[in-house]
């Protein structure tokens, strides 16, 4: 800062900024949070970026909880990387991995959609029939896309005559960058 403490300069900034990336770093050698013993049986709807990082913090915070997701998709996109696709600066399988490879062996996945949703019998009954009993739910299933609100528009137009669509998909993004 400088000799006043109410008048700050960039040296000061830097000196604050140097000392709390310091501080942070101090702090990066602690034990993990002390886990809390539960038999709680968690379900989690939805296996993104949400569902995977909740399902990774629970796992690690909870000791006996059994904790399962529902997708229907085996892929996990990695949806801010699909710019970078269209930007033509990463090719389409960039952001495209394996839901599998970014939970803990603990986690159950249920490769299915969810097709309703019992809150009063704390049941989730699966597009193929299964029902799971549940004592907490997290409803974690992103955004849906509605291509087909737009009037006139088709995503097989994406990639023609200068039409792109960003988040349809790893695909679509890189069509977005050959037209």
């Amino acid at each position: 800062m400088t000799d006043t403490f109410g008048t700050p300069s960039r040296r000061g900034f830097l000196g604050l900024a140097l000392g709390a990336g310091a501080f942070g770093l101090a702090g990066a050698g602690k034990a993990a949070p002390r886990q809390v013993k539960t038999n709680a049986n968690i379900l989690i709807l939805g296996a993104g970026a949400a569902g995977a990082a909740l399902a990774n913090r629970l796992i690690e915070r909870l000791d006996g909880a059994a904790i399962t997701l529902v997708d229907g998709r085996r892929e996990h996109w990695y949806q801010p990387g699909f710019s970078l696709i269209a930007a033509g600066l990463k090719p389409a399988r960039y952001s495209v991995s394996q839901t599998t490879d970014w939970l803990p062996s603990d986690v159950t996945l249920k490769q299915d959609w969810a097709a309703n949703i019992d809150p009063e019998a704390r049941k989730v009954a699966l597009a193929g029939g299964e029902v799971l009993s549940y004592d907490y739910l997290i409803v974690a299933t992103g955004l849906s896309l509605d291509h087909d609100a737009i009037e006139g528009f088709s995503l097989d137009m994406v990639g023609q005559d200068g039409i792109g669509a960003l988040y349809a998909g790893p695909d679509y993004a890189a069509k977005t960058w050959q037209a």
